[in-house]
């Protein structure tokens, strides 16, 4: 009987430590329904202080957000991330390089598919955004995905 409990013991231990199964960026991305074109109204034309968030998978393996600030078509700023995994079914935490510095970002899915930063915070300890409100004063910005 102590050989069966030792037996089991050793089993429980060796599951509990063993390596568990990552998910992708991509992967996580894709089942948070990231991955397209979000703006705050996406009937209106992108423009700047108006711009359209677009998450892309890159052959790399990383997923990116681009800044679409709708001058000449151009993209003003760009993320990519290398990291992810959906903490809640409202949340899903990336993590990444934003102008050459670490940022750690929580997105929020409201129950009506809009999407905002909850929080953002870079690899120097500055706080971007902390519970959807912006470090600079103010809520960050809802967004609807366009189709």
């Amino acid at each position: 009987m102590k050989h069966v409990f030792l037996a089991v013991a050793a089993m429980t231990l060796l599951a509990a430590c063993a390596p568990r199964p990552s998910t992708s960026v991509q992967q996580a991305a894709q089942a948070f329904g990231l991955i397209g074109s979000w703006a705050t109204d996406c009937s209106k034309p992108t423009m700047p202080g108006d711009d359209r968030m677009i998450f892309a998978f890159q052959p790399d393996g990383s997923v990116s957000l681009a800044f679409d600030n709708g001058i000449g078509g151009g993209i003003a700023d760009n993320y990519t991330f290398t990291a992810g995994q959906v903490i809640a079914p409202d949340q899903i935490a990336l993590d990444g390089v934003y102008g050459g510095v670490g940022q750690h970002v929580v997105l929020q899915l409201a129950s009506d598919g809009r999407l905002r930063f909850f929080e953002n915070r870079d690899a120097n300890g500055r706080v971007l955004v902390q519970n959807g409100a912006l470090a600079s004063g103010g809520p960050a910005q809802w967004s609807t995905k366009c189709h």
